[in-house]
């Protein structure tokens, strides 16, 4: 009733493990946010029981960190206890969180409610931080923006909208350092992606498009390897992501995303830059 004290605990915990012949693994997760916040006092005294208490080692320790950095924070004695055991993660790849992503949506949505190319989409974006968390994050608030509407699935679109209500990335400090003929090119893939509202858009279509944009504004369009130099500089500046095309598309086709925002954001940012200039 009057409660125990912390070493307490661990003495009557350390006593029944030895009195049953049992064994224990302690899980600490993101174990360096709690030293942070708490200190190394509970860390020191899990890896120390068995020395203080003259007995055989029954405790063992799994701890997760995003960073090893914390255990300067700590003494000797204590960092050595890990310093030999340490598993370096990878960050999660694209792949990886779409398999998370895939087998969350089984549980939270409707069957065929979330379709394939957005699934991808978000894991790209995702995949750039390997973030899992971050994902799930995305896909929450896709699903959350695309009940707003009367649609039928979560689209790229809505991957994108949510995306920029989370991290808003239009970097306009960018595009004001794009050509003319640069900004029509991405004006371009704007409106196709827009239009199609699909998660990549095909270079010859895009093209085709950057053609139509020029005519728009009464210039002659570029040469075809003037245009794959403006697509490679965006690319290059993180605006647009590049990947080959597979599968049924001729020639050097690629496939092109905007990830960081919806098309029609990107498309009036693009649009104020194109009049300041042309005027």
């Amino acid at each position: 009733r009057r409660g125990f004290a912390p070493q307490e605990i661990m003495e009557h915990t350390i006593d029944y493990l030895e009195k049953s012949d049992s064994y224990v693994a302690v899980t600490l997760d993101e174990l360096d946010y709690f030293v942070r916040q708490n200190g190394p006092d509970l860390l020191y005294s899990l890896t120390r029981t068995a020395e203080d208490s003259g007995l055989s080692n029954r405790l063992s320790i799994i701890a997760t960190a995003h960073s090893s950095d914390f255990l300067d924070s700590i003494d000797e004695a204590t960092r050595s206890t890990f310093m030999h055991n340490i598993v370096e993660l990878d960050k999660y790849n694209a792949e990886q969180i779409s398999d998370i992503l895939s087998q969350r949506i089984e549980i939270a949505f409707k069957p065929d409610m979330v379709r394939v190319d957005t699934i991808d989409l978000i894991s790209d974006i995702a995949s750039r931080s390997g973030d899992a968390r971050f994902a799930l994050e995305l896909l929450w608030l896709s699903g959350r923006i695309a009940s707003q509407g009367e649609v039928e699935k979560v689209s790229p679109n809505h991957a994108r909208r949510a995306k920029a209500e989370i991290h808003p990335e239009i970097r306009k400090d960018v595009l004001a350092d794009l050509g003319k003929h640069e900004l029509f090119s991405l004006l371009a893939i704007s409106r196709r992606l827009k239009i199609s509202d699909s998660s990549y858009v095909l270079t010859g279509d895009v093209e085709e498009a950057y053609k139509v944009v020029c005519e728009e504004y009464d210039e002659k369009p570029r040469v075809h390897t003037q245009f794959w130099r403006y697509l490679r500089r965006m690319d290059n500046l993180g605006l647009i992501d590049t990947e080959p095309s597979r599968g049924g598309h001729r020639g050097q086709s690629q496939k092109i995303r905007i990830s960081d925002a919806p098309p029609e954001m990107m498309e009036g940012e693009i649009q104020k830059i194109i009049d300041r200039v042309m005027k």
